[in-house]
């Protein structure tokens, strides 16, 4: 009995051991990490806006405190809560250009024209990226590439195989197979030549 579960141990570490190195060797292969949804969380960010210099607002764009025009940073599904301000009290409308055409249209995050205060409150839907930011009505006010949205999920992954870390990764799990094999095999052959011998006995006559 004891035998037979060597041999099984044997076998089995040692198929496992071959097939994880034919899929290094072999490919193509991939890894895929499950995915987990993000918590959701409210960004809530207060710009004060400008084409001419005002009161908090030194210079032509968009203002976070001394901050000019700032990386906004998002998950997608994350509500954004904008504050919106016009410091030279001309008349402005803030525009997430997602769809590259520098006018509000249904897929842009796009507030009211305003030249005092307003809101915009909006749900980061939009496909993981980067876009721009801009005032419609004023050129100078455009900011390139500094609206950040993140997946709204972690993990969920396929890592191709020019992947140098999923060749580490991989590797590893080979190197802790083959271990555990020899060790199978240094502990159970340390069991069988500890066995004291048992003497052969003679066929009584």
């Amino acid at each position: 009995m004891a035998g037979r579960m060597r041999k099984s141990v044997y076998v089995i570490l040692g198929l496992l051991a071959l097939v994880s190195a034919g899929a290094i060797i072999g490919g193509p292969y991939s890894i895929v990490f499950p995915t987990i949804p993000r918590a959701h969380s409210t960004v809530s960010i207060t710009l004060v806006g400008c084409t001419v210099p005002a009161t908090g607002c030194s210079s032509a764009g968009w203002w976070e405190g001394s901050v000019l025009n700032p990386t906004i940073t998002v998950s997608q599904g994350d509500t954004v809560s904008l504050t919106l301000q016009s410091a030279d009290r001309i008349g402005h409308q803030f525009i997430v250009d997602v769809d590259h055409t520098g006018t509000c249209s249904t897929t842009d995050p796009c507030s009211q024209p305003f030249s005092s205060i307003t809101m915009l409150t909006f749900t980061a839907n939009m496909a993981p990226g980067t876009y721009d930011y801009a005032c419609t009505i004023h050129p100078n006010m455009f900011v390139p590439m500094r609206f950040t949205v993140n997946p709204g999920t972690v993990g969920g992954t396929v890592l191709p195989t020019n992947e140098a870390w999923t060749y580490v990764v991989e590797t590893g799990i080979v190197v802790a197979l083959i271990g555990a094999f020899v060790l199978a095999l240094l502990y159970f052959g340390r069991r069988t030549s500890g066995r004291p011998s048992i003497p052969e006995q003679s066929p009584r006559t």
